[in-house]
């Protein structure tokens, strides 16, 4: 989708912040239509924001690259893209003075955690380095925690994690490795997981936990959100053009597959049995359903079935008695969020949903034997008592940035 537009100070341009789910490049098309226009900045770097100098000679980007958004410039209609802002902060949004010789940004520092909810209440399991926005994931049996953390700056590579939660001690598992996305083995011995690096497409690897032989990539082609599947192979989002759908793939990537005729936007959680996926999608078939929202489908069968209007955070308990759906999402109104959890009947994958829960959340809490947890994007545990979540503080002021 086109998330933001500016038109060129001429009017024949626009430059497009794109989201699919995520940052997009940012794209440059023409107003008058008949062409997709080109992707600007650097090659693969997400773009969160945008502007055009005052004489329409100069693109200005706001690019996520090497894991943090700085400000670059790219002369039009074909010049090389430059870094303009550097170091440890951030900068989000970009205004241009009038007369072309400065830029006013948003300047912050971004601090996170992953903190655990339990007995003992709530407490920061890392208490240094810097916690990736990937959620973490519980051990089948809710002994141990899997997460991403930077240890020494922002723009360390995130590395995949293990914490006991018996001695709250950690350990780094693939060290030096910057992961995006991951998928723990039932048994724990693999993870699956995508890394994206500079200047090239992501690529999708497998490792042992134990170190016992060097990670081995399987796909080099842009693929991402790597998942096991059911039957020991590899699921992943697929991208083809401007859409995504999803694949599989061989362990030794030997055989791909699209998996399924339509177009999803992500690759969220998969159930315990590996049978069942949450995704983005527009329901396929059902003109009343004609914009994205949360849906299960069945792997075997490529039924989808909606759960959300919206793209809401949704998943299993890692042993699949419980599945929680965000109902509130944090806001500056609602700053914890909300999430139910929602009792599964034994011998099956899912509750029953409502009708009307799917489009009015608040009907979840009329479910038999729910519980309400007060927040939201959590990694659940085996019961509504635990669970895991990323906790940030931004701080952040206007500056102006002289431009030479």
């Amino acid at each position: 989708m086109a998330h933001y537009s500016y038109l060129s100070p001429d009017r024949k341009w626009v430059l497009l912040v794109e989201m699919n789910p995520a940052w997009q490049p940012c794209r440059v098309v023409p107003f008058s239509g008949g062409s997709a226009g080109r992707q600007v900045g650097p090659p693969g770097a997400p773009c969160a924001s945008a502007a055009w100098s005052p004489d329409g000679k100069w693109m200005y980007l706001g690019v996520q690259a090497r894991g943090r958004y700085h400000l670059w410039r790219q002369a039009f209609p074909d010049g090389k893209p430059e870094q303009i802002t550097f170091g440890s902060t951030e900068e989000g949004g970009i205004a241009v003075e009038p007369g072309g010789r400065s830029l006013i940004t948003s300047i912050m520092t971004l601090q996170s955690a992953v903190w655990i909810h339990d007995s003992r209440g709530d407490r920061p399991l890392s208490s240094e380095g810097y916690a990736a926005a990937t959620p973490p994931v519980f051990s089948r049996g809710g002994k141990r925690l899997y997460y991403l953390l930077r240890h020494d700056s922002p723009d360390s590579p995130a590395e995949l994690c293990r914490a006991d939660l018996d001695s709250d001690r950690s350990e780094v598992l693939l060290p030096g490795i910057s992961i995006r996305e991951y998928d723990i083995s039932d048994d724990e011995k693999e993870v699956v997981f995508s890394t994206r690096p500079a200047g090239q497409p992501s690529q999708i690897w497998i490792a042992p936990l134990d170190r016992s032989s060097a990670p081995r990539r399987i796909s080099a082609s842009g693929d991402a959100n790597p998942r096991f599947g059911p039957n020991g192979e590899v699921l992943f989002r697929l991208t083809e053009g401007t859409a995504s759908y999803l694949g599989s793939m061989t362990r030794d990537s030997a055989v791909r597959l699209k998996l399924l005729r339509f177009p999803i936007l992500n690759m969220a959680n998969i159930s315990p049995d590996r049978r069942l996926l949450i995704t983005g999608m527009v329901l396929p078939g059902d003109p009343s359903n004609k914009e994205p929202g949360t849906s299960v489908i069945a792997l075997e069968s490529g039924q989808a079935q909606r759960i959300c209007d919206n793209l809401c955070a949704s998943g299993w308990s890692p042993d699949g008695r419980y599945f929680y759906i965000e109902i509130t999402p944090s806001s500056r109104e609602n700053a914890a969020g909300r999430t139910v959890a929602i009792p599964i009947p034994p011998g099956a994958s899912l509750p029953q949903f409502p009708a009307a829960a799917i489009h009015n959340p608040a009907e979840w809490a009329k479910v038999p034997g729910v519980a309400l947890v007060n927040h939201d994007k959590i990694a659940p545990s085996l019961d509504p008592s635990t669970y895991a979540y990323i906790q940030s503080s931004v701080h952040a002021n206007l500056f102006r940035i002289p431009l030479r």
